[in-house]
């Protein structure tokens, strides 16, 4: 049959491609885009959102964010033990203000 592809080549193909994959996925992961580290980054950023829009408010309880906890409220981040532990006091700790309770 003339013009088609041998089932060598189309073997050959298929391998570069998945070697490729694989060699991207490598260079993702060393290089911290696809480790725990930028999903850390993303959550406390999640906490200064968290944060600022309960010192917005004055850091009044009945007016917190959504009056979720942050581990509640930022579930995807819940497995950090730094999530568990954000409260007034901590929010303002991370926010550079000094704490009165």
């Amino acid at each position: 049959m003339k013009g088609a592809l041998p089932v060598p080549y189309i073997v050959a193909i298929v391998i570069a491609i998945v070697v490729i994959a694989v060699l991207v996925y490598w260079f993702f992961v060393l290089s911290g885009q696809g480790g725990g580290t930028a999903i850390e980054q993303f959550c406390l950023a999640k906490r200064f959102t968290y944060c600022s829009s309960w010192a917005a408010v004055g850091y009044d309880p009945e007016k917190q964010p959504g009056k979720k906890e942050f581990a509640e409220w930022a579930p995807e981040c819940g497995t950090y033990t730094w999530a568990k532990a954000v409260s007034m006091t901590a929010c303002k700790e991370a926010l550079g203000q000094k704490s009165t309770s």
